[in-house]
């Protein structure tokens, strides 16, 4: 990893005119590995106006890759504030989708990510990243095709969202074993092992929780939920549906059935009092639990 990050120029990748995906997410992984290569993008956007502004072809095109520079950063926000005026064009509707989605804003993501699939459907990082604003913003049927395209050429990533499909859902025993098996394709995998930490942390296993909370922490980089979360563990849940308590479904059944009032999709405004105060404590983006099937939920000791 040294020798990849000391091959790293990290003023002729800014300055080139199209960068790849793949390049953007390489630069990213190192830089937040690596203090040296994070203090001179921070030099380089300070002063990117002489550094980096010259070389490329156009204002539009500047504004563009200085949003991108936040974002390489881990700095969502600023990225948006940048993008958002900017033109459209494959990067820049890619970076700003995925900074709303690091931000919490999947409709607008849903929406950036939309421009940048009719630019490049193939591109797996944008086919991923729309998938998963898709289901954040409760687009469950349309999420589920999507899931399955996926899952076919990227298993871990196509399990990572297939599991994230079923959770959002309030299927937390469907999802974990998705998340499970996405580790075992690929240890560390940041989206499956943060999920898996928070159902653990949902249904009150604290210990493992944290183990997983503290092994995100290493990673590179840091899932953008880890900061809020590893401290402390989130407020107790109980799953609205579980394996032991509902007959088999198919995915497609699954997807038709009625959710419950309080689902990931549902306004805020309709959640009952318990549930808000308990997504307000936890800051991590989930189903609440279904209000009906409180009675039904065994409590744990």
């Amino acid at each position: 990893m040294a020798e990849a990050a000391a091959a790293l120029d990290l003023k002729e990748i800014l300055s080139t005119e199209d960068l790849s995906l793949d390049k953007l997410h390489e630069v990213r992984r190192e830089v937040h590995s690596h203090v040296d290569l994070r203090s001179q993008l921070d030099e380089l956007v300070a002063d990117f106006g002489t550094k980096i502004a010259k070389s490329l072809s156009s204002d539009n095109k500047v504004e563009v890759r200085k949003g991108t520079a936040k974002w390489l950063l881990g700095q969502s926000e600023e990225a948006i504030k940048l993008l958002e005026p900017a033109r459209a064009s494959k990067e820049k509707s890619y970076v700003l989708g995925v900074s709303y989605l690091e931000a919490g804003r999947p409709q607008d993501a849903l929406a950036s990510l939309k421009e940048a699939s009719e630019s490049d459907a193939s591109d797996p990082h944008i086919s991923s990243a729309y998938c998963e604003a898709k289901i954040k913003a409760g687009k469950y049927d349309e999420a589920e095709t999507h899931v399955d395209k996926i899952a076919k050429k990227d298993g871990a990533q196509g399990l990572y969202l297939k599991g994230l499909l079923a959770d959002f859902q309030g299927y937390h025993d469907e999802a974990t074993r998705s998340y499970e098996k996405a580790q075992e394709i690929e240890p560390g995998h940041a989206g499956s092992l943060f999920r898996l930490a928070y159902i653990m942390d949902l249904t009150g296993e604290d210990s493992r929780a944290l183990e997983l909370y503290e092994q995100l922490r290493r990673l590179r980089p840091m899932h953008i939920n880890t900061v809020m979360t590893r401290t402390r563990p989130a407020a107790r849940r109980r799953s609205p549906r579980s394996s032991a308590s509902r007959s088999p479904k198919s995915p497609s059944r699954r997807a038709s059935a009625p959710r419950c009032r309080n689902s990931a999709s549902t306004p805020s405004a309709t959640w009952s009092p318990r549930a808000r105060k308990t997504c307000s404590r936890s800051r991590i983006s989930a189903a609440p639990r279904c209000a009906s099937s409180r009675s039904s939920s065994a409590r744990r000791a």
